[in-house]
């Protein structure tokens, strides 16, 4: 099964494009982050603000 979201081949990438997303400031629905997907092994952005225990892959980020 493909996924519908637009698909990105690494963490760098995905982040790259989300702060790109946000820096040009349009109004509306916006990405907060990104998230690896386990249907096509690729990373996508989400709307979703996180709740609870930070995932592994944001914890290496936040001790860089």
């Amino acid at each position: 099964m493909a996924c519908q979201k637009n698909p990105y081949p690494n963490q760098y990438l995905a982040l790259r494009a989300l702060n790109a997303i946000l820096a040009a400031g349009k109004q509306g629905k916006q990405p907060a982050r990104a998230y690896p997907c386990h249907e096509c092994h690729r990373w996508h952005l989400t709307s979703k603000r996180l709740t609870g225990k930070l995932p592994k892959w944001e914890q290496k980020l936040s001790r860089s």
